[in-house]
């Protein structure tokens, strides 16, 4: 970090956060940052929690709200991975949804169609969602006379 770089250079004398839980992502980068800043004498600020780190008990509260951060982050972590998982496990893809021109599980290509549109809505770019519109464009454009698509899934573009 160029701010650390900063302070042990002598160029900068604090590093100021809006909340002690973004001055680093987890338990060891916050501790090997922390120590790089306070071995030059320099200090970690926090704009929305009043922590004097010079004491005690401000090393100790500081050390709780980091604590506190790591576990936020590992508890977010872990439920992402869950919500991750459980598409999956019922043989959708990790996004919940089929890629367009795929069909569940098998990835195996189906015939390219808009999805749910009526016909005033294939013809009112204004009423499409952006769903809609990319799964029009991709039809018009990777479609073969029979109405199958090419290969190409713009799932991406669809999420």
């Amino acid at each position: 970090m160029k701010v650390i770089a900063d302070i042990e250079g002598g160029r900068a004398k604090a590093i100021l956060v809006r909340k002690h839980s973004r001055f680093g992502r987890n338990r060891t980068g916050n501790q090997l940052n922390l120590a790089r800043v306070e071995k030059p004498g320099g200090e970690l600020v926090s704009a929305t929690e009043e922590v004097d780190a010079r004491t005690v008990v401000g090393k100790l509260t500081r050390g709780m709200l980091f604590e506190l951060a790591a576990f936020e982050s590992d508890r977010a972590g872990e439920q992402w991975g869950e919500a991750f998982q459980n598409p999956l496990a019922r043989g959708l893809p990790p996004l919940g949804t089929p890629s367009l021109g795929t069909s569940g599980g098998d990835r195996s290509v189906t015939p390219c169609t808009p999805r749910g549109l009526s016909p005033r809505q294939r013809t009112v770019p204004s009423a499409m969602s952006r769903t809609m519109q990319a799964d029009q464009l991709a039809c018009s454009r990777n479609a073969t006379s029979d109405g199958s698509l090419i290969g190409t899934s713009l799932g991406w573009l669809t999420g």
